[in-house]
């Protein structure tokens, strides 16, 4: 009838004047992308580096099939970017890699329309504002979008091209990030008759052959990363709001309303084909398995990174049959841009956002601060308690040499792995830390620290001591340790009278009481030691902690083989 028809008329142009125009076209993404690298470039040139990234910088000093906790890809990318002036030096090829991703995380679905495409891309500000930090992130949404458009279009390739193509793509991937191998797990789990393709195993062998090099690296290592990242990352105590933290990290990596409206359709949408089915398994399998981890311990919100391909992919389609949700979203993109410039300023200079807890000293300053701490080194080496990444970013900007000194409670990183506190023993430095239990105040523009003077100063990493029994009489608790017999480089530095053996006590939060058992050079002499200490359990309810360690003149106990205990 002519009501239909003119009902049908005002639906498509309804439809029609929610539709962005041009220059979002197939044609002219390649302009969009190439803006888009220019944009990550300047930010990379005028954006301070990061404490990570100098990290990464620390790896790509010295090139190695395998790091402590990190595979090598973002190492290597770092050295060939080191011909580039500036911060450039850390960040040229990560850019140029993530707007390589981009375009094909566009071409992987053979339904992707432009427009729906860039709308739904600029919902996430994470994936585009962020992606010119040289961190493994970076690099792992790009081969993740370059998998997604090999595994999603394989069916019309032949077996070489999809063997040689799968296998390079898995072994970047590995390269990359140790948790990708879950994008592969998904994808099974999605398409299981890929098990039925002889190319997924040709590829899968070819994979292997390439990782050879950081397996055998890992072997050599006494497979150091592995062990670390499933056991030696969750030293301290869980709690509760470890979950908590997990859910508004993800709530707010969604980046505003328009991230947070696509990913609730997402949610309740049903998928209607394949590749749908295989965005929602990879969207929702990375979200399920770090809640799932969270009850295990601390899991950083930007492990889900991953994800985010599907999420924009699965994005796009909802909005080509969805005109209300693609209406909303066009009327809140210029909120959505300005989002994107403030985020982009505000990493170059702090001005936009003058809000109280707003201003994180890690992204500002570098060059100060640094200069601050060498003026009261006095040109002396430099070692930070706890902090490899301030040890990293001081090295980044002086080039001078430093060392992250782990104390009990904390972690090991590459500086224990490289040996690097051999270089330093017996030598005079200049300790620093944030934690007030030692050395002199020292105020600098990132804030309240502590440190001092060292004479000779000693890690005590390389020396092992473990517990051979714990046994409670009465209201008191024994301990036996067993003891290494130390080398000798360890007996030249017991010449000190100031080092001693320790515990730390806390009460999972904060270390209550510190106590200098005895003279380390008289428990190294023995091969098994007894301690006996008054119980500190107030309560069956109460959690108490035992840290046992050496520690010489201002420095904390030290992380050996840590021997902790908890009552």
């Amino acid at each position: 009838s002519r009501n239909c028809k003119g009902a049908r008329i005002l639906k498509q142009k309804s439809a029609q004047s929610f539709r962005l125009k041009p220059p979002y076209t197939a044609a002219n993404l390649l302009w969009i992308a190439a803006i888009l690298c220019l944009v990550n470039l300047v930010q990379a040139a005028f954006s301070a580096v990061w404490y990570d990234e100098a990290y990464y910088f620390f790896y790509s000093e010295n090139l190695q099939w395998g790091y402590f906790d990190h595979p090598p890809m973002l190492a290597f990318l770092i050295r060939i970017s080191k011909i580039f002036p500036g911060e450039l030096a850390l960040r040229f090829f990560g850019v140029v890699l993530s707007v390589v991703g981009v375009y094909f995380l566009f071409a992987a679905d053979n339904k992707s329309e432009p427009s729906n495409f860039v709308l739904s891309l600029t919902s996430f500000p994470i994936l585009i504002a962020f992606q010119f930090l040289a961190v493994p992130d970076t690099i792992l949404i790009s081969l993740v979008s370059i998998y997604y458009y090999f595994i999603l279009r394989s069916e019309k390739n032949n077996f070489w091209m999809n063997s040689i193509c799968f296998g390079l793509i898995l072994t970047a991937l590995a390269y990359t990030k140790y948790h990708s191998v879950l994008v592969l797990f998904f994808t099974i789990l999605a398409m299981p008759h890929l098990l039925k393709r002889k190319w997924f195993y040709a590829g899968g062998v070819l994979a292997f052959l390439l990782l050879l090099p950081h397996l055998y690296w890992q072997f050599s290592h006494e497979w150091v990363s592995f062990l670390y990242h499933i056991s030696g990352r969750h030293k301290m105590p869980w709690s509760a709001g470890y979950i908590g933290e997990y859910l508004l990290t993800q709530f707010l990596m969604l980046g505003g309303p328009a991230g947070i409206l696509l990913f609730v359709n997402v949610l309740i949408r049903k998928a209607s084909d394949s590749s749908e089915r295989f965005y929602r398994l990879q969207i929702l399998g990375f979200m399920l398995f770090f809640f799932v981890m969270s009850f295990r311990g601390r899991v950083e919100g930007h492990w889900t990174i991953a994800a985010y391909p599907s999420l924009v992919l699965y994005g796009s389609r909802i909005l080509a049959n969805s005109d209300l949700l693609k209406k909303w979203l066009i009327r809140i993109l210029p909120l959505t841009i300005l989002l994107h410039i403030i985020i982009r300023i505000y990493l170059i200079h702090p001005i936009v956002l003058p809000i109280q807890g707003f201003y994180k000293p890690e992204y500002f300053e570098n060059k100060k601060w640094a200069k601050q701490i060498e003026d009261v080194s006095n040109g002396l080496p430099v070692v930070f308690v706890n902090s490899y990444q301030k040890a990293s970013l001081y090295h980044y900007i002086t080039g001078k040499q430093t060392y992250s000194h782990p104390d009990i409670t904390n972690r090991k990183s590459e500086y224990q792995l490289r040996h690097g506190q051999e270089q330093m023993q017996g030598k005079s430095v200049f300790v620093y830390s944030e934690y007030p239990y030692f050395g002199d105040p020292i105020s600098t523009v990132k804030g309240k620290g502590y440190g001092g003077i060292v004479k000779e100063y000693y890690s005590w990493e390389n020396q092992k001591i473990s517990f051979s029994a714990i046994n409670k009489v009465s209201d008191s608790l024994q301990f036996t340790f067993e003891i290494e017999p130390p080398t000798q480089d360890i007996k030249l530095a017991l010449k000190s009278s100031h080092v001693r053996f320790s515990v730390w006590i806390s009460d999972g939060s904060r270390i209550t009481e510190y106590i200098d058992l005895m003279n380390a050079s008289d428990f190294l002499q023995k091969r098994s030691v007894q301690i006996t200490l008054a119980s500190r359990k107030k309560s069956k309810s109460s959690k108490v902690y035992y840290y046992f360690g050496l520690r010489s003149d201002i420095l904390p106990l030290s992380l050996s083989n840590p021997c902790i205990f908890q009552e």
